[in-house]
């Protein structure tokens, strides 16, 4: 009745960095259990002995720990004394994942504002449920040994909390005070003055308060931050970013402050205030302070949001006067955001006030992870980044396959043992800076995950950088075409079964025939992939400058139907405009393009809402912003169809309408309902 047995354990999974082995440890001495736990290659393994009924009860409680997976097998007992945990396994073959960076968490911050603590104001403070991970880590297992706090030998009391296995600090890497951990500068850049630790802090809440623009090094990298009403500060930041309308992220001091700037769902709250702590976009308030509508996000209905999740962010917020930060990566031009001391010297020492950094280091750079949320409680992440990475997605696949990812907006993705490992955001690739933070953060991957890629494949397009990264770099790659790639991703992440009929609405991608692709109704069926329709082509006048200059996409949609009588006269002013008109009419071959992205561009010329476009995205977010809640009709259009061919929308009668609706002066909040009902309704009708 009393005869003891013992089982081995095999935890799989996001399991090191995560407060696990102590939670094991206290499970086992609660039930009585002898044994130990230890890190491996894989992630954990435990091996525990005692009675029956205690084991059953250990293991119950275990699968509440949010485990991927783990396996267990029976083994003799060898009448361990009692529960320990051991030194980490040393194998070559790591399969075990690394874990992403954690929020500060609400113990950890009641500590940090209390003058009484030891920790008060400290900017480093973390236990095992939260600080830095994916970013200090160098390899795995995930031991203080293994990440940049190895150069930084704990004291006393440190150390006892380190190996006191009932405190919150037991095995927590990042584990540090004031007397043996990493410390804070402030160097004033137009003085050349360097603060120090609590005098550095409260000479940055100062800058920021007068206006100054400071640098600040967080978790994955650097911030600029300014004061959010500072109209004057926030021009010499666009001037300084060279970024005269992309909207700003923002930092609110708590979620009092955000709810005076945005509304917020429940979903959307339980989210601003979870581990993660990602940037979301929340529709702003219809009182909210006009510098935030002229100045942070003109002619756009959301703000980007996010609240401190360092204790640095923590502290200045309590030594600050104002309530809400810019926060936006320091970097320019959409290059890789700025991770080390010398980089940030170089780039930004001669153009703003302060630079505060510290001396812990950086070992992978990540930035601000971006979320959205529809349709209430439906989250999706448009930047998957600070928090997410290196979190595994678990699907069904067979090869360990490296995707580069495409030139804008770049993430590569790995894939091991049915894990699909995103990278953090590289940006856009068609600077040479990304090329590299692309290369050296895919070694990095690869390394921490021990994989070894059996298939490369890349975008279709031949002068992606990426494509062209990849040809150099690997042997025998496959190519994708760009909106295959984005419906079969749908299907792989929600692990679809059956056969999918997806529509992939976008911007830019690189056909089998040549020309641009991006509004395309896609038939997966029986492994084969079918193009079922696109919108008709036109041409993209000039390359990919008509991305930029869309006043001349309108152009090559009225001069396709003879019309370029009734171009509108904004147009018609343009300089360049009869240069323009004389090329289209040329026998000079142009690139062609169905993109649902340029189609909108084009739209939202025709009706006067610029004529250009600085940023991705610009004026189909401006032609959202016009849109009230009202039921719409749509614009007219016909679809050709023809056997063996892929249907065609064409929108000549789109046009003919527009023209009418603008003529007799229809408002642009109805004119914008319509062109997004227009595109609903060719979505439901094929």
């Amino acid at each position: 009745m009393n005869k003891k047995i013992a089982f081995l354990l095999k935890i799989y999974g996001t399991v090191q960095g995560v407060g696990f082995r102590p939670k094991i440890y206290n499970l086992a001495k609660k039930h009585e259990l002898t044994g130990f736990v230890l890190n491996t290659s894989y992630g954990v393994e435990i091996t525990i002995e005692g009675l029956n009924q205690n084991i059953k009860r250990f293991i119950f409680q275990l699968k509440k720990q949010n485990i991927d997976r783990f396996e267990i097998v029976s083994v003799l007992p060898k009448k361990y004394k009692k529960f320990l945990i051991k030194k980490s396994l040393k194998n070559k073959n790591i399969i075990s994942d690394f874990p992403a960076d954690i929020a500060l968490c609400s113990e950890c911050k009641k500590e940090l504002l209390s003058s009484q603590d030891r920790r008060h104001y400290y900017p480093f403070i973390n236990c095992t449920q939260c600080g830095p991970r994916y970013s200090i880590v160098k390899k795995l297992p995930y031991d203080r040994k293994n990440t940049v706090m190895n150069n930084f030998k704990m004291c006393p009391k440190c150390s006892d909390e380190y190996t006191n296995i009932s405190d919150r600090r037991f095995h927590a890497q990042p584990n540090a005070c004031e007397r043996c951990g990493p410390k804070v500068k402030l160097l004033a850049t137009k003085n050349n003055k360097t603060y120090y630790t609590d005098k550095s802090l409260q000479k940055t809440a100062q800058m920021l308060d007068t206006g100054k623009i400071v640098a600040i090094k967080s978790i994955g990298g650097y911030h600029l931050a300014c004061d959010a009403y500072n109209t004057k500060t926030i021009l010499n930041l666009r001037k300084l970013k060279n970024r005269d309308k992309k909207p700003f992220a923002l930092m609110a001091k708590d979620i009092n402050t955000a709810r005076k700037l945005v509304n917020i769902t429940k979903w959307e709250e339980k989210e601003l205030t979870s581990s993660i702590a990602p940037i979301i976009l929340l529709r702003k308030n219809q009182n909210i302070n006009p510098i935030f509508n002229e100045y942070i996000a003109k002619n756009n209905n959301y703000l980007g949001i996010m609240l401190p999740y360092t204790p640095i962010h923590y502290i200045l917020f309590d030594l600050l006067k104002t309530d809400v930060l810019i926060m936006t990566s320091a970097n320019k031009n959409d290059e890789p955001i700025i991770y080390t001391e010398n980089k940030i010297l170089k780039e930004f020492s001669k153009t703003i006030e302060g630079i505060l950094s510290n001396d812990r280091a950086i070992h992978n750079p990540v930035d601000d992870s971006i979320v959205l949320f529809f349709d209430k409680d439906k989250k999706i992440i448009i930047r998957r980044s600070r928090g997410f990475v290196p979190n595994p997605i678990n699907m069904e696949i067979e090869k360990n396959i490296l995707a580069i990812g495409s030139d804008l907006k770049n993430s590569f993705c790995l894939t091991r043992q049915n894990s699909a490992y995103l990278s953090p955001y590289c940006g856009d690739m068609i600077y040479y800076d990304n090329i590299n933070f692309l290369e050296q953060t895919m070694n990095k991957m690869t390394d921490f995950l021990d994989v070894k890629s059996n298939k490369i494949v890349c975008d279709l397009h031949p002068q992606y950088n990426t494509t062209i990264f990849a040809k150099k770099r690997f042997k025998n790659v496959t190519h994708v075409q760009h909106h295959y790639a984005h419906i079969a991703s749908v299907i792989a992440e929600n692990n679809i079964k059956n056969n999918v009929i997806g529509f992939a609405f976008d911007g830019t991608g690189f056909g089998y025939d040549n020309n641009i692709w991006g509004s395309e109704c896609i038939l997966f069926k029986n492994n084969t992939i079918k193009r079922l329709s696109h919108f008709e082509y036109f041409d993209l006048l000039g390359g990919d400058i008509a991305t930029k200059e869309i006043w001349r996409l309108a152009v090559s949609i009225f001069q396709k139907y003879n019309k370029l009588n009734l171009l509108p006269n904004h147009i018609k002013k343009e300089k360049l405009y009869n240069a323009i008109v004389s090329i289209s009419n040329s026998n000079i071959k142009h690139m062609k393009v169905c993109s649902v992205g340029r189609f909108i561009d084009a739209m939202a010329c025709i009706i006067g809402l610029s004529n250009y476009c600085e940023y991705e995205g610009q004026t189909a977010i401006h032609l959202e912003s016009l849109l009230i809640k009202n039921k719409y009709t749509s614009y007219p259009f016909d679809i050709k169809i023809e056997k063996n061919k892929p249907a065609i929308i064409k929108f000549e009668k789109v046009v003919d309408a527009l023209l009418n609706d603008l003529k007799n002066k229809i408002s642009m909040e109805r004119i914008s309902g319509k062109i997004h009902e227009t595109i609903c309704q060719i979505i439901y009708k094929q």
